[in-house]
């Protein structure tokens, strides 16, 4: 049976070979198929945009859509090599910690106030979802059959949503035990998947 390594490597090669045979029709089709695909793409994009901004200037919330997603992603290619190149480092750096420290309490997160703003919002994110998991038993919301063994922490109203509305308080839901739900991995993913094309509609 082939490792999943092995099974990637042959897709890639498999199409790699299936490019290389293609006809100039095929390119050409090939080629219109994609810019449809952004055209399309763009379009959806551009019906968001419009439904969730707050100003007139479109372009400008495009922009720093991107700027964002850029940022993040070189954040997390970073913070990914950090860990390769530091990982005994950091190891021994944590049990140096824990030893002087033996009076701390590895469930904390359990009983963290999440209203102190004073503590970073990676921290009550992690304290919320620790609540949120033990406040459900860890059991997915749905509780069937079909159910995967991992179980995620929910924002019933996403986290990044905001508003200038004072009607309309997302920042502080973001924290909030009754915007939580329990959630299998596999219904978490097919939950934001149906939240991505009801906004693209």
């Amino acid at each position: 049976m082939k490792t999943a390594e092995e099974k990637r490597n042959y897709n890639r090669a498999y199409l790699a070979k299936r490019r290389a045979n293609r006809t100039p029709e095929q390119k050409e089709a090939d080629r219109a198929y994609q810019r449809a695909y952004r055209a399309q793409r763009k379009q959806r994009e551009d019906k968001v945009l419009e439904r969730f901004q707050h100003n007139n200037n479109i372009d400008e919330v495009r922009e720093i859509m991107a700027r964002r997603e850029k940022k993040a992603k070189a954040n997390r290619a970073n913070v990914a090599r950090w860990q390769r190149e530091n990982k005994t480092k950091h190891n021994a750096k944590q049990i140096r910690w824990s030893k002087k420290h033996p009076d701390y309490h590895p469930n904390y997160l359990e009983t963290l106030d999440l209203t102190d703003e004073t503590i970073s919002d990676k921290k009550r994110l992690q304290a919320w979802g620790v609540q949120v998991r033990k406040r459900d038993e860890n059991r997915c919301y749905y509780h069937s059959s079909e159910c995967s063994s991992l179980i995620d922490a929910h924002h019933i109203i996403p986290k990044e949503w905001k508003s200038k509305s004072s009607l309309h308080n997302f920042a502080a839901m973001k924290f909030s035990l009754d915007n939580g739900m329990c959630l299998c991995r596999k219904h978490h993913i097919a939950v934001h998947k149906e939240m991505k094309l009801w906004m693209r509609e």
